[in-house]
């Protein structure tokens, strides 16, 4: 009888549809979670959060661009923002990326895509003024910074951008103020202390220039002793005396 019953059931065409059903349903389920996990693998290879992944374009392309091979590290770069395009942060620091690696025109594009995203970010601002301002475009750089100052005030990187573009109109005194503010507000911001040594070295304060040139040096020594020479032989120009 148990036999029959069963026989039964599964001749019965509602319980066969019921079974497929549910069979269909762990299917679709399985391929959601396969795709789900792909998905996380992508992201997660351009974010660094599986470490230890050489395919990860963004370390490869900074460790091309550390080599001078600029071309290779900015299809790299860009192989970055292809795997994920929606990562705001990312693509800031792709962006960057691009900028150090010599490739101000795409860094801009690239900025001016995540400030798309997030328009009140300071922060994106202040990278696009920077860029600008490496393009030799310093009354558009200082309006992208003073944007950037009216979402936030302190932003070290905004105030430093306005103070190179015054050291580039010879408003050295002006500079120095607007430099101060930037390396109050991030003291480890080194090229920030760079600034201000030059303005201040510029304006004929030397003596006060050396230890802004020694914390830009500390924080970062690839800076180099260069502009530290070159703003000094300035000050020598102008008359003042170390």
């Amino acid at each position: 009888m148990l036999q029959s019953a069963t026989r039964e059931a599964c001749l019965d065409p509602s319980l066969r549809r019921e079974r497929a059903y549910h069979a269909s349903f762990l299917i679709a389920a399985a391929i959601l979670a396969v795709s789900g996990l792909a998905g996380i693998g992508r992201a997660a290879v351009a974010t660094r959060r599986l470490p230890g992944l050489s395919q990860d374009p963004l370390l490869e392309g900074r460790r091309l661009a550390a080599l001078g091979r600029h071309a290779e590290a900015r299809e790299e770069f860009l192989r970055t923002l292809a795997v994920n395009p929606w990562d705001v942060s990312l693509t800031e620091e792709v962006g960057k990326s691009l900028l150090l690696s010599g490739d101000p025109g795409n860094a801009l594009t690239v900025f001016r895509e995540a400030r798309a995203q997030r328009p009140r970010s300071a922060r994106l601002h202040a990278w696009i003024g920077r860029t600008l301002f490496l393009q030799g475009k310093p009354d558009e750089a200082e309006e992208a910074c003073r944007v950037a100052l009216s979402l936030g005030p302190q932003d070290a990187g905004a105030l430093q951008v306005v103070g190179d573009v015054l050291i580039d109109r010879d408003l050295y005194p002006q500079a120095v103020d607007v430099l101060r503010r930037s390396v109050a507000a991030d003291p480890t911001l080194a090229s920030a202390h760079n600034s201000l040594g030059i303005a201040l070295a510029l304006s004929g304060r030397p003596l006060e220039a050396v230890p802004a040139f020694e914390a830009a040096l500390r924080l970062d020594p690839a800076l180099g002793p260069g502009n530290r020479d070159r703003a000094m032989a300035a000050a020598r120009q102008a008359g003042a005396h170390p």
